[in-house]
């Protein structure tokens, strides 16, 4: 999907380091709007059948938030969907520049079905978890 993204390249999955793994890393061209949060992305999927807790979101925006000031943007998708302890982090985290969009089984699918493209969906997304931390 992200590659789908304008201004997005996805240029590695599953990077493994000493002390984390990255599951996709996005190179951001975009410089502006929604989309224009730093040089990179990092995504995280969870194929879980149980909610995704809170310590899962905090081990993703801690990946976020230490990439030297290149990564603002941040994306965790779940086939199911979070406790409702990681939105109100998420909202305690709103201190922060970084941003994680949350997408759960029910807004996930919505960035490519109720918009033209990938792109908008993404965007609106976005714009939601700026205002809300919650989905639709």
């Amino acid at each position: 999907m992200l590659s789908q993204v304008i201004g997005f390249e996805v240029t590695d999955k599953n990077i493994l380091s000493k002390n984390q793994e990255i599951d996709v890393h996005v190179t951001n061209r975009n410089s502006a709007g929604p989309l224009g949060r730093g040089q990179y992305v990092l995504a995280e999927g969870k194929n879980w059948k149980a909610p995704v807790p809170r310590r899962e979101y905090d081990a993703f925006a801690k990946k976020v938030r230490t990439r030297r000031g290149m990564a603002k943007l941040g994306l965790m998708v779940t086939t199911s969907s979070f406790e409702k302890g990681v939105y109100i982090e998420a909202i305690r985290d709103s201190e922060h520049d970084e941003l994680v969009v949350l997408l759960d089984k029910v807004t996930f699918p919505k960035v490519w079905r109720d918009f033209d493209s990938v792109t908008g969906g993404l965007e609106h997304a976005i714009t939601r978890a700026v205002y809300d931390h919650e989905p639709e």
